[in-house]
C-alpha cells in the first residue's frame, strides 16, 4: 500500500511542497491512495454504526421482500458511496492547485474523525451539545495533526480493510445471511408427499390478537362487539386453551408453519425454515400465498405477495435517518444492536418497519377473491397485520388522525413501556375498535367460504399470532402480570374429525397446527415435529413455553420463559374485552370517573370555575365529519396550563366520551373521539374539569384555545 514519501507541509511562512508521488507523475495512485483513507475512516462513521443496526433486524428485512441482490448493493451503497463522493468534491479542489486537493482532502478526514464522537458516544447517551463541542475538538485535533504529519494517514487507509470486514459481516455472519444465502431451486424444497385426503386447506391468522380482547368475562367471546368471531366459535371448534411461543411473529408465525420451536434469532425465511406447510404441500398443492412479515414460502414454490416489494430508496432513506439520528439528538436509535428480534419492538426498534398496505383493505380484499381460485388440492394462506398496531382504524374502516405517529401515544417509543395506566387503556380502546374492524373483515372471509363451498369441504384455521399487553408495563414482554395477554391467542378450527360448536380447553399450542393438517389430509409430516394433533390423545403437559425477550421481567429457562397452563387458562377466562352492556362506548370506560362515559354534560351537576385552561393541538375544538371519507379526526391531544390537576373531561357533541387524568399525563391529554358518536358535517368538541367524587360528579367548561 502506497504511502506519500514526502509529506506536504502548510504553515503561513512557507508554501506547502508538493508530494513526491506527484511529481513523479504517479497520480492514480496518489488518488487511489486518498480513496482509501477516506473508504477506512467512512467505514467507521457511516458503516459501523448503521449496518449491525439492520444487520439485526432481519425480520424488518424479510418484511420489506428485499432480495439478496437488493442487500448486496445496500451494503456496498454504504460502503462506497460516501468516500466516492467525498474523493470527488475534494478533488475539484486539484482544479486549483494539488497543494489545495490535498489540504481540503485532510480536512474532510479531520471532519469525518469528529463525526466519530456523535456516532459512538452520542449513541451511549452523551447530550448532543457535549457532542458538538468534543467533536469539534476532535476534528481540531485530527486537523493539526494531519497537517504536521503526513504519515498519519496511513492509518485510516489501513482502516479501509476493516470496512470491508463491517460489509462482509453483515452479508454474511448477521440475521442479513439467510436472505443473501436465500437463492435455492423448487426441486430442492418441496417433499415427495402424497395426501390420502387432499381437500383444500385455508389458514388465515391475524397478527397482534390476543384471547383476552376479545372475551366477556364468563369465558365467551363478546357477541356485541364481536358478532362474526362469536358466530365463528359456535360454527367451528374453539381450542380456547391455545397458545403461541413467542410474542413476535418473527417466531410465532414459524411456528405455526413448521410445527417446530423456531430458531433463535433467525430471520423468518425459507432458507432457515426449510421444512414447512409449504415445503409439505409444494409438490403437489397449487400455492394462494400471502406473507407481509415473513417469507417462509420460497419464491420459487410461492410469488411473493407485497405492494412494497424491494423498496431500496425507503431503505436508504431509514439508513441515512439512523445515522442522522444522534447528530439530531437522538441516542436511543441504535438500541436495536444488541437486541433480540422479539424484543426489538419493545426497546424501540429504530428499524420497526409496517409496509403502507399493512391495513389496506385491499388486501383482505384480494384473499377473498382469491378463495373462487384453485382445484381441491390449494393452499389459501393468508397473514394479515390486523389488529396489529398502527391502532388507526375505526370499525368501520376509516383512518382515524392525520398522519399521526405509529408509535401509540402513552408509551414510551424506546423502552416499550406503557408510561401511565391512562395511556395503555386508551391505547386498548383504540386497539378494540381495530379489532372492531377485523371482526368485520372476517364476516367477509366467512360469507365468501360459504358461498364458494370451501366452509364444508376444506381444512380451516383461523388465529392470531401472538398478543399485546395493555397493562401498564410492558407492551410485548413477559411480566408476572401480563404473559396471559401476550401467549394466549384465539384459534378456531373446522375440518375433517372436528364438531363445529365444541370448545375445546385441551392444552394446545402453534405447533400442533401442522400435525393437524396432516392429519385431516391423512398424510404423514415428512420431517420431524414437536406439535401434535389436535385430532389425537391432548397433551397433558402443565407447562408453556415461550421465547425469552430481553425486557423480560420474569425468571428465564434457557432460550425459554416458562408458564403455568392451568393459571394461564383461569387467567384468560377471566378476562373480558370491556365492560358488560351493550352500548357503544363500552370499550371507552375506564378510570376512576368511568361512569361519566356516555352521559350528557347538561344533565350533570355544574361545578365552579376552573383555573384551568388548554391548548388543543391539530383542528382544535370542531371537527367535521364526511361520511363518504376514508378518514376521520378522531383523535384529540393537547396541553393544559402549568400545575393543572384533576381529570379533564372531553365531551363530543355534549356526550362525554373521555376523562383524562391530567396529573398523571404531565399536562398533556389525549383522547379518542368514538366514530359511532360523530354526525354528519360540523361535530364539537369541549371540555370540562370534573370535581367531585365519581358517584356524585360535577363539571366546569374549561377554556380552550
Amino acid at each position: 500500500m502506497f504511502v506519500p514519501s514526502a509529506p506536504l507541509e502548510v504553515s503561513v511562512l512557507r508554501r506547502p511542497t508538493i508530494p513526491a508521488p506527484l511529481r513523479r507523475g504517479t497520480r492514480a495512485r496518489f488518488e487511489i491512495a486518498r480513496l482509501l483513507e477516506l473508504v477506512g475512516l467512512s467505514g467507521l462513521v457511516v458503516i459501523q454504526p448503521v449496518l449491525p443496526i439492520f444487520g439485526a433486524a432481519g425480520d424488518d428485512l424479510v418484511a420489506r421482500r428485499l432480495t439478496a441482490a437488493q442487500l448486496v448493493f445496500f451494503a456496498f451503497v454504504l460502503l462506497l458511496v460516501p468516500p466516492v463522493l467525498l474523493w470527488g468534491a475534494t478533488a475539484l479542489f486539484a482544479l486549483r492547485s494539488r497543494p489545495a486537493e490535498l489540504a481540503a482532502h485532510k480536512i474532510v478526514l479531520a471532519i469525518l474523525a469528529g463525526l466519530l464522537v456523535p456516532q459512538t458516544l452520542g449513541r451511549a447517551g452523551l447530550a448532543p451539545i457535549y457532542c458538538l463541542i468534543l467533536g469539534l475538538l476532535v476534528a481540531a485535533g485530527a486537523a493539526f495533526l494531519l497537517f504536521r504529519w503526513d504519515a498519519l494517514r496511513a492509518w485510516p487507509r489501513y482502516l479501509s480493510v476493516a470496512a470491508l470486514l463491517f460489509v462482509s459481516m453483515f452479508l454474511f455472519a448477521s440475521e442479513a445471511t439467510p436472505i443473501v444465502l436465500s437463492a435455492r431451486s423448487a426441486s430442492s424444497l418441496v417433499f415427495d408427499t402424497t395426501a390420502g385426503n387432499p381437500i383444500p386447506i385455508v389458514m388465515v391468522v391475524f397478527d397482534e390478537l390476543p384471547a383476552t380482547s376479545l372475551l366477556d368475562g364468563k369465558g365467551g367471546i363478546d357477541a356485541s362487539l364481536f358478532p362474526n368471531f362469536a358466530a365463528l366459535a359456535k360454527d367451528s371448534t374453539w381450542f380456547r386453551n391455545f397458545s403461541t411461543v413467542a410474542a413476535g411473529s418473527n417466531w410465532a408465525i414459524p411456528a405455526m408453519t413448521t410445527g417446530n420451536l423456531p430458531a433463535s434469532l433467525a430471520a423468518p425465511t425459507s432458507a432457515v425454515y426449510t421444512d414447512s406447510l409449504f415445503t409439505m404441500l409444494g409438490g403437489t398443492y397449487e400455492m394462494d400465498v400471502q406473507e407481509i412479515a415473513t417469507q417462509l414460502c420460497d419464491p420459487s414454490i410461492c410469488a411473493p405477495y407485497s405492494a412494497n416489494a424491494g423498496d431500496m430508496p425507503a431503505l436508504l432513506s431509514r439508513a441515512s435517518q439512523l445515522w442522522l439520528d444522534p447528530i439530531r439528538g437522538n441516542n436511543q436509535a441504535a438500541v436495536a444492536d444488541e437486541t433480540p428480534n422479539s424484543a426489538r419492538f419493545d426497546t424501540g426498534n429504530p428499524l420497526f418497519f409496517l409496509p403502507e398496505d399493512a391495513h389496506d383493505p385491499t388486501r383482505t380484499a384480494a384473499f377473498v377473491n382469491s378463495l373462487r381460485l384453485g382445484g381441491d388440492a390449494t393452499l389459501h394462506f393468508a397473514h394479515f397485520l390486523l389488529p396489529h398496531l398502527p391502532w388507526e382504524l375505526t370499525p368501520n374502516g376509516r383512518v382515524c388522525g392525520d398522519g399521526r405517529p405509529q408509535f401509540p401515544i402513552g408509551a414510551d417509543q424506546w423502552t416499550g413501556q406503557w408510561t401511565s395506566s391512562y395511556g395503555a387503556s386508551s391505547a386498548r380502546a383504540r386497539h378494540l375498535q381495530q379489532l372492531q374492524y377485523t371482526d368485520a373483515q372476517l364476516g367477509k372471509m366467512i360469507a365468501e367460504l360459504k358461498a364458494t363451498g370451501l366452509w364444508d369441504r376444506a381444512a380451516i384455521v383461523i388465529a392470531g399470532d401472538h398478543g399485546v399487553s395493555f397493562r401498564q408495563g410492558q407492551l410485548r414482554a413477559f411480566t408476572e402480570e401480563n404473559w396471559q395477554d401476550l401467549l394466549y391467542v384465539p384459534v378456531f378450527m373446522r375440518g375433517p374429525g372436528l364438531t363445529p360448536g365444541t370448545v375445546d380447553d385441551r392444552n394446545a399450542t402453534s405447533m400442533d397446527i401442522v400435525p393437524t393438517f396432516a392429519d385431516m389430509l391423512q398424510m404423514q409430516v415428512p420431517y420431524p415435529v414437536t406439535g401434535r394433533s389436535l385430532l389425537r390423545a391432548p397433551d397433558t403437559s402443565s407447562v408453556r413455553k415461550a421465547m425469552r425477550n430481553t425486557k423480560d421481567t420474569i425468571a428465564p429457562k434457557g432460550a425459554f420463559v416458562e408458564f403455568d397452563a392451568a393459571e394461564g387458562k383461569r387467567r384468560v377466562l377471566a378476562s373480558r374485552a370491556a365492560p358488560p352492556g351493550n352500548d357503544d362506548l363500552r370499550i371507552y370506560r375506564f378510570g376512576d370517573y368511568a361512569s361519566l362515559i356516555g352521559r350528557d354534560v347538561n344533565s350533570l351537576p355544574k361545578g365552579p370555575p376552573p383555573s384551568v385552561t388548554a391548548t388543543v393541538e391539530g383542528n382544535g375544538l370542531t371537527r367535521t365529519f364526511d361520511p363518504s371519507a376514508s378518514t376521520l379526526d378522531c383523535f384529540v391531544t393537547g396541553t393544559t396550563s402549568p400545575g393543572a390537576t384533576g381529570q379533564l373531561a372531553v365531551a363530543l357533541n355534549n356526550t362525554v366520551v373521555a376523562v383524562v387524568p391530567l396529573a398523571e399525563l404531565g399536562g398533556k391529554f389525549w383522547a379518542v373521539l368514538p366514530e359511532s358518536r360523530f354526525t354528519p358535517g360540523p361535530n364539537q368538541v369541549s371540555l370540562f374539569l370534573v370535581d367531585g367524587t365519581p358517584a356524585n360528579p360535577r363539571l366546569a367548561p374549561v377554556g380552550a384555545a
